[in-house]
C-alpha cells in the first residue's frame, strides 16, 4: 500500500505501508497525524482536503481527528474514483513502472522504483489533474452521481 498527496505546485513524498493492512487507526497514526495535518497547516487555511471513500478514510476516529483540527474536506460521492486527481496520478505512476525496461523483481526493488519514479512525474501534469477537479465534479452532477467515464 502506498500513500501520497498532491496539490497545485507540489507533492508529498510517497509513504509506503510495509506490513499488514491499513485500517482507520493505522491511517490516522501514519498519515493523518504524522503527514497530512502538518502538511495542511503548512499549505494554509484555503486548502481543502480530498480523500476517497476507502474504509480507513471513513473511520470515525479519522473524521473526528480532522474535525478537531478544523480540516475542511470535500464531500465525496460513494463510487467516484475518477473525481480524485490522485487516482490519475497513480495511473501515471503505474504506467511509468510498467514501461520500465527492467521490471522490479522484489518488493524492495518495487518500493525503490515507485519512490524514484514518483518524483519524475511532471508537476505540470499533476497541476493539470488538480485543475480538472471542477470539471469532473460538474460532469458527475450531470451524470446524477454516476460514472463520468473520465
Amino acid at each position: 500500500m502506498v500513500w501520497a498527496a498532491i496539490w497545485t505546485g507540489g507533492r508529498a513524498d510517497l509513504h509506503l505501508f510495509r506490513m499488514g493492512t491499513v485500517n482507520g487507526q493505522r491511517y490516522l497514526d501514519e498519515v493523518i497525524r504524522s503527514l497530512e495535518i502538518p502538511l495542511i497547516r503548512q499549505l494554509g487555511d484555503e486548502f481543502i482536503f480530498m480523500h476517497d471513500n476507502a474504509p480507513c478514510h471513513r473511520a470515525i476516529t479519522v473524521s473526528r481527528e480532522l474535525d478537531v483540527n478544523n480540516i475542511m474536506r470535500l464531500p465525496w460521492p460513494a463510487h467516484s474514483p475518477e473525481l480524485n486527481p490522485i487516482e490519475h496520478a497513480w495511473y501515471m505512476l503505474g504506467r511509468t513502472i510498467h514501461n520500465m525496461p527492467d521490471q522490479p523483481q522484489t518488493l524492495d526493488a518495487l518500493e525503490n522504483a515507485l519512490t524514484a519514479q514518483w518524483m519524475t512525474i511532471p508537476q505540470n501534469d499533476l497541476n493539470r489533474l488538480i485543475a480538472s477537479v471542477r470539471l469532473r465534479v460538474q460532469m458527475c452532477i450531470v451524470a446524477a452521481g454516476g460514472d463520468t467515464h473520465s
